[in-house]
């Protein structure tokens, strides 16, 4: 039984018509083998179907009606003949009418023939022939919806399979299927193109064209291109940059909401197979609308990225400052022991002696004064846990300052939570990020984020009154690092939507 509608086989690509394990995958039909549950579940005749093939009076005929219609109840279409179903189903099919076992054996029938039969089994299911009109509105739908959402074909073919039998119409041949589903994909991606591309202003697509305009050998386009090296603060400050050249080439307002994300991000995949000279040999509209795909996924990508590599730079300094302080404090552990022989004399003579004057010659007795003032000097070098890892992370101060002014002037934080404070410390720190300044004005700046140690490096206060009366720059700012990239309770602000 063919189809009345004619599938477009010569838009489709070579590959796509062969592709022959996709259509046993997709489409429709009974496995080669089938247990007892599921061929009682899709071969037993009710009532109402053993009366619609037994009213006939051949046996063949009763066969080949109740062969048809339990098929074309399971696979929601006729485009087959008796030797596509299986054997097992065939024979369960005519033992139950009791008609000749050698029926079960036909395995092909006429056009005339199928013809007649599929058109009483339709009747009796219900169930119409596909229409031009029909397969034109699946299309439709298709391309308004899903196609926007996703290019796999074979996702496409069995939502419009699911559609049609929805609409209890029978699901046509494989070939126009296929065909379907690949022109809903190619209208739903130009009719893509076309908005994003003539939603650009003449102006913006020549600030899109300057991206393909070669400098010293090197396009905009092939610069933004490059991958993202490894994290250091060198690194840092470069991708930062490479973000801010980047939105010099953006308009304020960018029509990408016209399209789907999965569209975007496609677009933005195509434009990064091109090289600049293949880009500019395109459409103006297809070319500019790649373009500004391209920048706004590329735009979302570098900042996560950027993200990421200061989270490592500032895992990587804690990291370093945390060997430090272990070893500080192994050596502080290293002097108290070296020590503790003299600590146990002095406290042997404390308890002995019955009178101050009796004390202080014990003392005198026990060590000279230089060997004191040595022993003095010696623990005073060593620092606490906490001083060492403080002071560990101070002294990777000036590597972090290469990124910092420029982080807090592009990369905005927005708040996770209801509370905003450090996504004002930070526009504050951006407005006082000049290099000559050790200490921040108290007015106005917010310090409810810090947490100690950061807080008591930082703030300085009046003891009787707690009021604030200095603030220390590079404590602070590292105050303000340690919040955001270790609890994460802040997001990067995501400019254009994204």
């Amino acid at each position: 039984m063919h189809s009345t509608i004619n599938p477009k086989n010569n838009t489709i690509p070579e590959e796509s018509r062969r592709a022959s394990p996709r259509r046993r995958i997709l489409y429709p039909t009974l496995p080669a083998i089938l247990g007892e549950d599921a061929l009682s579940a899709i071969a037993t005749l009710e009532s109402e179907e053993r009366t619609f093939a037994t009213h006939l009076t051949k046996s063949r005929s009763q066969y080949l009606h109740a062969l048809y219609l339990k098929a074309v109840t399971t696979l929601g279409h006729s485009h087959f003949q008796p030797r596509d179903l299986p054997r097992l189903f065939r024979n369960r099919i005519a033992e139950q009418l009791d008609v000749e076992a050698d029926l079960a054996r036909l395995l092909t029938i006429d056009r005339g023939e199928k013809s007649h039969i599929v058109t009483a089994v339709r009747d009796f299911l219900g169930l119409s022939p596909v229409t031009q009109e029909q397969a034109a509105a699946v299309e439709a739908w298709l391309q308004a919806d899903l196609a926007t959402k996703d290019s796999d074909l074979a996702i496409l073919i069995t939502a419009a399979i699911e559609r049609f039998r929805e609409n209890r119409v029978e699901i046509p041949p494989w070939d126009t299927l296929q065909s379907l589903a690949y022109h809903a994909q190619q209208q739903a991606t130009e009719s893509a193109f076309t908005r994003l591309g003539e939603g650009l202003t003449p102006e913006v697509g020549e600030r899109l064209d300057a991206l393909l305009t070669s400098s010293a050998g090197k396009t905009p386009f092939d610069f933004l291109k490059n991958p993202v090296p490894q994290a250091t603060p060198n690194t840092v400050a470069t991708e930062l940059l490479r973000i801010e050249h980047l939105r010099s080439f953006l308009p304020e307002r960018t029509p990408w909401k016209t399209i789907t994300r999965h569209q975007l991000e496609q677009f933005s995949e195509m434009a990064r197979r091109y090289t600049a000279s293949e880009l500019a040999q395109l459409s103006e509209i297809r070319r500019r609308a790649l373009l500004i795909s391209f920048l706004v996924d590329r735009h979302a990508y570098l900042l996560d990225a950027i993200a990421d590599m200061v989270i490592r730079v500032w895992d990587n300094t804690k990291l370093h400052a945390t060997d430090y302080a272990n070893i500080r404090q192994q050596a502080q552990a290293a002097a108290y022991e070296s020590h503790q022989d003299t600590l146990a004399g002095i406290l042997a003579i404390i308890s002995k002696s019955r009178n101050p004057e009796e004390l202080w010659q014990g003392v005198q007795q026990y060590k000279t004064r230089q060997e004191y003032h040595n022993i003095w000097a010696g623990l005073k070098q060593v620092e606490s846990r906490s001083a060492s890892y403080l002071g560990k992370i101070e002294d990777h101060y000036p590597a972090l300052r290469r990124f910092l002014p420029d982080w807090y002037r592009l990369i905005p934080l927005g708040s996770t939570t209801t509370d905003d404070t450090i996504s004002k410390a930070q526009a504050f720190a951006r407005e006082h990020a000049t290099a000559t300044q050790t200490s921040l004005p108290v007015k106005g700046c917010p310090t409810a984020f810090l947490a100690p140690p950061w807080e008591g490096k930082a703030v300085k206060r009046y003891t009787r009154s707690s009021q604030i009366v200095r603030i220390m720059k590079v404590p602070y700012e590292l105050g303000l690092l340690d919040p955001y990239l270790t609890e994460h309770r802040y997001q990067v602000v995501l400019f254009y939507g994204l």
